[in-house]
């Protein structure tokens, strides 16, 4: 209402103090568009350099083995002098807004108020009236001039919440509220079956990663998966925890069809051990125990014999309340992957998978170890990536890949006769250790 009251008591005044309302707001539109742009790139530019932050201290000792401490340091400063520069344009643009705002907003009030002076010396307009005229203007602009002002520092947040929401706009695994729920591990008194049937897949447009592969691993058995690297092991351990769904074909767990089955209810039914070493930062016990739901004191003790961490809880000062650091770097890469062998085996899971688990170990700790491990969990169904051929003998059937495909499957005594490519893989192994053993002999009369 207060337009028409203005244009009411003098609708020349009321023109002529209007004038400037749209030229503010369309400096401020025009303005706006430019300030969120240079808001976009900077925060792009902020997020590429945190990330080359933590990436060069992730790989702290790559980078000072290789003695590119100099070159990381200059590839990090250009990012924080391309983000500056782009933050300083868009406070700058900011800034000159302010200023054009403001002084199109003190001619449009200088020709208000001179114009108002002159009405009431002409006596066209009373004082009484210009004060609420100039009442009602005060109204009408402080609004606006605050919406402004507004719609600039706006677009910098619209950039923030932009990138917020495109990561909770994502689709998550579980859609249901079963996500939120706490999970139990149960102990399955009977290891279900595992089957590929027809697995084909593909991780983009250069090639498939697995063709048509299928085989049966029995409940309870043990299958070990050799192959050179690149010939799809890795890929199968991450179809088998749904982490991909493969393109044709299908994965049955027990009978029943991962993709009837939710990713958090697959893996729940599973103790999976990585390539990568996952520990957190915290004491010992805290690592061996995460995502265990029953704290068995026997269980524990058993584990860490079989584990080979009995020497290392002793040696460490506090024992299992020992703190292990960022990512467990105060043991040795050996130790970390032990430890998270043992988390594994102490979650009691119907499905015990093991992709190179124990390849910071030494081959004969290794040998003893898989040893121990399968005469443990002889109730469990396991399955286990390895690269040191001599260990599939260890297991009931063994599954030879070779460039994404199944060259072989069965007992070893059995490829040892049919699979050309298991005989060759076992005939390097057996060169490579008679060469290591006269070594060792050398090594020890030294």
């Amino acid at each position: 209402m207060v337009p028409p009251v203005l244009f009411y008591l003098n609708w020349k005044l009321a023109a002529l103090s209007l004038i400037g309302l749209p030229l503010t707001t369309a400096i401020s539109l025009g303005a706006s568009r430019l300030v969120r742009r240079y808001a976009k790139h900077a925060a792009e530019s902020n997020a590429e350099m945190q990330s080359s932050q933590i990436d060069a201290l992730a790989q702290i000792r790559t980078v000072k083995l290789l003695c590119t401490e100099h070159e990381v340091f200059g590839q990090i400063r250009d990012l924080a002098s391309a983000t500056l520069r782009l933050q300083l344009k868009s406070t700058g643009l900011t800034a000159v807004v302010s200023v054009l705002r403001a002084t199109v907003s003190g001619v449009a009030t200088a020709l208000f108020t001179w114009y108002g002076w002159v009405s009431i010396l002409n006596q066209s307009m009373t004082l009484g009236g210009f004060l609420a005229f100039s009442a009602y203007l005060r109204y009408l602009t402080g609004p606006v001039t605050s919406l402004s002002s507004l719609l600039t520092d706006f677009q910098v947040s619209a950039v923030s919440l932009g990138r917020l929401f495109e990561y909770l706009d994502l689709k998550p695994e579980v859609t249901s509220q079963s996500l939120y729920a706490p999970r139990v591990v149960q102990a399955s008194p009977v290891a279900y079956d595992v089957e590929f049937r027809d697995v084909s897949f593909s991780y983009g447009p250069t090639g498939k990663a697995l063709h048509s592969v299928s085989f049966v691993v029995p409940g309870g058995s043990t299958l070990a998966i050799v192959g050179a690297s690149g010939a799809g092991k890795s890929t199968l351990i991450r179809l088998l925890c749904k982490m991909d769904v493969p393109q044709t074909g299908d994965i049955l767990l027990g009978g029943e069809s991962i993709r009837k089955l939710q990713p958090i209810d697959v893996r729940s039914q599973m103790s999976a051990v990585w390539q990568e070493i996952g520990l957190i930062r915290g004491t010992l016990r805290q690592n061996l125990l995460l995502g265990v739901p029953t704290r068995d004191a026997a269980r524990l003790k058993a584990v860490l014999e079989v584990c080979r961490l009995e020497e290392l809880v002793s040696s460490l000062p506090d024992g299992l309340d020992s703190q292990l650091g960022e990512a467990g770097v105060r043991v040795s890469g050996g130790q970390r992957q032990r430890i998270v062998l043992a988390r594994a085996l102490l979650r009691e899971s119907a499905l015990l998978i093991l992709d190179e688990a124990t390849s910071n170990i030494d081959g004969h700790t290794e040998s003893a170890l898989l040893r121990d491990l399968l005469a443990m969990e002889q109730q469990r169904t396991v399955i286990y990536v390895t690269h040191r051929v001599h260990t599939a003998e260890y297991a009931d059937f063994v599954l030879v890949m070779h460039h994404g495909s199944v060259d072989g499957f069965g007992t070893h005594s059995t490829l040892l006769s049919t699979s050309l490519h298991y005989r060759g893989l076992w005939k390097a192994h057996a060169a490579i250790e008679q060469a290591v053993d006269p070594m060792h002999a050398l090594v020890g009369s030294a």
